[in-house]
């Protein structure tokens, strides 16, 4: 995700024949993020580019990337929800 603006944007992620494999909702309200990934039925990740910290995370694990921060979620959770 590059600097999500307010507000809520859907996305629709495609596997490699092009069929949905998941649909991605992003919501922000101020510094908190909404993440979903509905449909996932293999493990799921998000990358913060330009992030170097988060406040608070509910929903899975941080992980320091070249890029920014990586987001995965625990097991069998489909929502982040992240404090910036």
């Amino acid at each position: 995700l590059f600097e999500p603006a307010e507000g809520t944007t859907q996305v629709t992620v495609p596997d490699l024949q092009g069929r949905s494999a998941l649909t991605s909702t992003v919501g922000r309200t101020g510094s908190t993020l909404q993440i979903e990934a509905a449909g996932a039925a293999k493990p799921w990740q998000v990358l913060l580019r330009g992030v170097t910290a988060v406040t608070d995370l509910i929903g899975g694990q941080v992980e320091s990337d070249e890029a920014g921060l990586l987001l995965k979620p625990d097991a069998g959770v489909a929502e982040l929800t992240v404090e910036l």
